[in-house]
Formats: C-alpha cells, sequence, structure tokens
C-alpha cells in the first residue's frame, strides 16, 4: 500500500490545486484568499488514507479511468477534511498538522462561520458531480 499511495498521493494533491487554483482565478482577492486557505489547510499533510482506498478499491476491481477515479477521490479528501474542520472548531482546537487551525485564520472574528463555511461549501460543491458515480462504483 505505501508504494501505490506514494504513486497517487502527487497525483490526489494536483488535483486539489487545480482544482483550487482554477476557483481562485475566478474570483476577486478577497475569495482568492478564502481558497488560498483551504488550499493550505487541505495540503499541509495527511495520509489521504481515504481517496487512496478509494482507488484501490476501484483500480483492484478492474475499473481503468484512473483520472477520473482520482478526481473523485478529491471529493472524499474534501469531505474528510470538512469533518477536521468541525472537529477543530468544537474541540476548540488551536492547531491543525503543525498550522493554525482554519477557524483560528481569520482574525476578525469570523473565524468559526468562515471556516465552517469554507469546509462545506467545497464538500457541497465539487464532490455532488462525484458522489453518484462513487456509489455506483461500489454496487457494480
Amino acid at each position: 500500500m505505501d508504494e501505490f499511495a506514494s504513486n497517487y498521493i502527487p497525483l490526489i494533491n494536483k488535483c486539489i490545486t487545480e482544482l483550487l487554483e482554477k476557483k481562485m482565478k475566478k474570483d476577486n482577492e478577497v475569495v482568492k484568499a478564502y481558497y488560498e486557505k483551504i488550499m493550505e489547510y487541505v495540503l499541509a499533510g495527511g495520509k489521504r488514507a481515504r481517496p487512496i482506498a478509494l482507488l484501490v478499491s476501484y483500480i483492484g476491481s478492474g475499473g481503468e479511468d484512473v483520472d477520473r477515479a482520482v478526481r473523485a477521490s478529491i471529493s472524499v479528501e474534501l469531505l474528510h477534511n470538512s469533518s477536521l474542520v468541525h472537529d477543530d472548531i468544537m474541540d476548540e482546537s488551536e492547531t491543525r498538522r503543525g498550522l493554525p487551525a482554519l477557524h483560528v485564520q481569520y482574525e476578525d472574528g469570523s473565524g468559526k462561520w468562515q471556516a465552517t463555511n469554507s469546509a462545506l461549501r467545497e464538500t457541497l460543491e465539487y464532490p455532488s458531480e462525484y458522489l453518484e458515480e462513487i456509489a455506483f462504483w461500489s454496487w457494480e
């Protein structure tokens, strides 16, 4: 699994980066800063165990469209990161992966709202395209 993960984690991270950079190009500087925080948070570390598990299952069951599976796998990773944001808020954690927790990064006092909104927006917006496909794969 380590060799498999080391081959696919860079692809997963690249896909996350491309998605968020695309979002940054569309909007103003405030929104760009918003996505930069999300990108830094998501890419700051983590084992990517959930997307790797999805890819192992997909490829192991004969799936061939690995690029699409990698894109689908980031849906799972974004959902997981959303749960981490909420966990940090509930536990009042100050750090995550050696960096300030996402809700702590907002200096204007809106941190909990902003972090929750950030996490939920990405969890719901991008993955919806792929979650149905993931469910379908599990029943093939």
